[in-house]
């Protein structure tokens, strides 16, 4: 600490050097983990919004009328996912065939590339070897974990991952060191108006990112003011936009948090997921807060920890207001908002970790116990929503095989009554009557994939996911003995270029 900071380069280049292979072991360990959820307890049958979101207003203009048709830019529900869209088309087009294992594939590509991400970061800016194993070891099994088995399972949810993808590459980019470049700043305003097409909420990704830079022009003692403050204002622009442009859906108000009672009360379940003590989870972050204050200095580390604390924060304060009302009537939080939920353990943990840390990269006796007693707290908690994470995938998985049967057998019978004589669930669309006119239309009928099509085809894609999808389970447990021999073999080594 309080050392000239090396250059980027070099910094990254000593990560790989250090850390390459337990950042393999945790890639391969994420993308099996994911890939062996799909084989148990996926489909190919296209579940509730695909079907409009996908089929009706982006697959039929674009077969029909090319790709200029498409409406890339209209609201879905309180969202412009654009990116989204365009990564349905190119898929559509490669694969000449709607397939949802083709997309839950990407996606568990995306889970693992974002676990590599945190890695790196977490190499890059915690400097104890062992605080780096720790940080290693706690990204693995969390997004190993099936917390977000509908963000797994389903085809439609890549928005989730480019959010956070994109997230986490703007808050690296604000842990910079040395001065802030023009080049480093369009970066940041890049990726930042890029995640105001993933969800809505990815205007609270620019909140998140300003308020890092904030902090940093604040307390960090730069001499690129001009550069940082630019930089803010840009990021605030972007988010009051994106705020102002965010549709409102009228058929949605009843979700909303209804009084500030409500509101607050999901807010503490968000934050504390998957307890019900979202203070004492967060009391590390705050505490570390207070010493920022009082000491008025924060790092490249301290950045990112802050960036990515006020992302989790703004995005449960999101979903406690747009969704506040529905996640209380059915008393728990559906596990796709887990996927950021997850993500205040370990924002504690780094926080937990920058208070410890020392010149000596000791830890006094009090502080070692403390740390363990919160680890293994926080870790029976979170192994016990795996575990009820895996009974909702089971759930999903067997009224996907009901779904599929039913829409099947309508298509091979055309007997309406295949769909409406349902219950709830037993169809892969709320409305029996809309899923008929969609399964009816020819442009739509002809892209089903093989699993509801009677006669289909295998898309050109569907080998290569065939393959990925039975490669999981070796794939996860080996990644898995390669993790915990590069922690037995090839220990983690000091990274002194860190911050």
């Amino acid at each position: 600490m309080g050392k000239p900071d090396p250059p980027i380069a070099d910094a990254a280049r000593s990560t790989w050097r250090s850390y390459a292979l337990p950042l393999i072991a945790v890639f391969f360990t994420v993308l099996g983990s994911r890939l062996w959820l799909i084989q148990s307890y996926g489909s190919d049958v296209p579940y509730w919004d695909q079907w409009d979101g996908e089929a009706a207003f982006l697959y039929k203009p674009m077969r029909e009328h090319g790709f200029a048709a498409v409406a890339w830019f209209a609201p879905h529900n309180e969202h412009r996912i654009v990116l989204a869209r365009l990564t349905s088309a190119a898929m559509l087009w490669a694969n000449r065939q709607w397939d949802p294992l083709l997309q839950v594939c990407w996606e568990a590509v995306c889970a693992a590339t974002i676990a590599a991400l945190l890695c790196v970061s977490a190499a890059r800016l915690v400097h104890n070897e062992r605080a780096i194993g720790l940080v290693f070891s706690f990204v693995l099994i969390g997004l190993s974990m099936p917390f977000g088995w509908e963000n797994t399972l389903a085809g439609f949810q890549t928005p989730f991952y480019y959010l956070i993808l994109l997230a986490l590459a703007m808050f690296q980019l604000c842990a910079y060191r040395g001065q802030l470049t023009w080049k480093r700043s369009f970066l940041i305003g890049t990726l930042g108006a890029l995640s105001l097409i993933t969800l809505a909420s990815g205007a609270l990704t620019c909140l998140a990112a300003a308020c890092a830079l904030a902090a940093r022009l604040a307390f960090a003692r730069q001499t690129d003011t001009r550069q940082a403050a630019t930089l803010t204002i840009v990021l605030m622009a972007l988010t009051l936009i994106g705020l102002g442009t965010t549709p409102t859906v009228p058929g949605h108000l009843p979700l909303h948090a209804q009084n500030f009672s409500q509101f607050i009360t999901v807010l503490n379940l968000m934050l504390g997921w998957p307890t019900q003590f979202g203070g004492l989870i967060w009391l590390p972050f705050a505490t570390w807060c207070i010493q920022m204050l009082r000491q008025r200095r924060i790092d490249a580390a301290g950045a990112f920890v802050l960036g990515l604390a006020v992302f989790v924060f703004v995005n449960a304060g999101a979903t406690a207001y747009a969704r506040g009302g529905s996640i209380l009537n059915i008393t728990l939080i559906a596990s796709r908002y887990t996927d950021v939920a997850w993500y205040a353990w370990l924002v504690n943990l780094l926080a937990v970790l920058l208070l410890v840390r020392s010149d000596d990269d000791r830890m006094t006796n009090a502080r070692r116990l403390v740390v363990i007693i919160a680890f293994v707290g926080g870790g029976a908690a979170l192994i016990q929503a795996g575990l009820f994470g895996l009974t909702g995938a089971a759930d999903r998985g067997g009224l996907y095989v009901a779904q599929s049967a039913n829409t099947r057998n309508y298509l091979a019978t055309g007997n309406q009554y295949v769909l409406r004589d349902k219950a709830f669930l037993q169809i892969p669309y709320p409305s029996a009557d809309r899923l008929i006119q969609l399964l009816n239309d020819p442009t739509i009928r002809a892209l089903l994939p093989p699993g509801i099509k009677p006669g289909a085809g295998p898309g050109r894609l569907r080998g290569l996911v065939q393959f990925l999808i039975g490669i999981g389970r070796p794939l996860a447990l080996s990644g898995l003995l390669l993790f915990l021999a590069s922690i037995i073999y090839f220990p983690f080594r000091s990274n002194p270029k860190a911050a």
